[in-house]
């Protein structure tokens, strides 16, 4: 689970779906098109948040929210398959280690 510098954005988000959008239009009478999204939600919690030395531990519950989508394209002239996920990171008492 990466909490800080992720490479996810909601830009990122955005454009992967553009990149699928792009694709739909050279559907042709044989293609096939497949859009499968999903969503994983989970909470932690931990006694070391910060992986400090022994006494100095500090403990957190981390909610984590993490959608997606996978989308699949087969034409006779183009194979095309998109997956993304983006991981938000919500912290119970340190909302400065918030994360998407």
């Amino acid at each position: 689970m990466a909490r800080n510098g992720s490479s996810y954005s909601y830009r990122d988000f955005w454009f992967a779906l553009a990149a699928v959008g792009l694709i739909a239009p050279l559907t042709a009478d044989a293609a096939e098109w497949e859009f499968e999204p999903r969503i994983t939600l989970g909470q932690h919690w931990t006694d070391n948040i910060e992986l400090e030395p022994s006494g100095e531990e500090d403990s957190d519950w981390v909610t984590e929210v993490a959608p997606g989508f996978t989308a699949d394209f087969l034409s006779p002239r183009v194979a095309a398959n998109v997956d993304y996920q983006m991981q938000l990171l919500r912290y119970a008492e340190d909302s400065d280690d918030n994360d998407v």
